[in-house]
């Protein structure tokens, strides 16, 4: 029972079928979870999270978007279109805020409990160098209260393996590189939930799990209170385990 927003006419959708004529049932609409495990971008929800989501406190529920495109793949010479999550459809407090594409949230992927695997490329004056992959990233959301006002800290913890190397570089700074990416991505993210009014990183429903007293005494009065200065501080500790067989110093 996945659920899904999207823009396309849903008898478009519907019969987009699965490459080397699999069944329906193995498209991305009937088993997002299979694509997911490869590379973990958009989170598929079903339909039950989706309820029980947005009736929380201070929560940011998240719908992916479905869209078709006919650029990757060919059939008999012509296009083959095939169904991808290209951004989300985002709920604050259960009230619809607006569509974010993938392009714009690239630091979601990193505070997802829920990310198996995902790719991170490295890159010097805009060409490629290094290519990793990251998985099952370990995420804390420290609240720091003073008062009425509150702050947060996000430490993240990550390992990994080398995928490719074009240019050589060593492995403690493809971690310090990697790392710092990450922590980039991830304020950009936070950024530009502020735009649209949404908490994309959960702060806010962190303290209301983790100290809900003072979650009702900051945030009863105001629907929301977020702004650039209340992520104060981005942590990030990225472990190479793998470079395969390169002798890298």
């Amino acid at each position: 029972p996945w659920i899904f927003a999207t823009k396309e006419p849903l008898d478009k959708v519907f019969t987009v079928t699965p490459f080397f004529n699999l069944s329906p049932l193995m498209s991305l609409l009937q088993q997002p979870q299979e694509s997911y495990r490869q590379e973990s971008d958009i989170t598929p929800i079903t339909s039950r999270e989706f309820q029980s989501d947005i009736q929380e406190p201070g929560k940011a529920t998240l719908l992916p978007s479905l869209s078709i495109s006919n650029r990757n793949w060919e059939k008999g010479g012509q296009p083959h279109p095939m169904l991808k999550m290209d951004g989300l459809y985002v709920f604050q407090d259960g009230k619809y805020q607006g569509w974010l594409s993938e392009q714009s949230i690239p630091g979601l992927r990193w505070v997802e409990p829920q990310t198996q695997r995902s790719p991170l490329i490295l890159r010097k004056d805009g060409k490629p160098q290094v290519s990793l992959s990251l998985e099952n990233p370990k995420i804390q959301v420290i609240p720091n209260v003073k008062g009425k006002d509150v702050t947060y800290t996000v430490d993240i913890m990550l390992t990994g393996n080398v995928s490719e190397v074009i240019q050589p570089m060593s492995e403690r700074l493809m971690e310090e590189q990697g790392a710092e990416q990450i922590r980039k991505e991830i304020q950009q993210t936070f950024e530009k939930g502020l735009e649209f009014q949404s908490d994309l990183l959960q702060l806010e429903h962190t303290l209301y799990r983790k100290q809900n007293k003072e979650w009702k005494n900051i945030y009863a009065e105001r629907d929301f209170r977020l702004t650039k200065e209340s992520l104060q501080k981005i942590r990030v500790s990225l472990k190479l385990n793998n470079a395969g067989k390169l002798k890298i110093p």
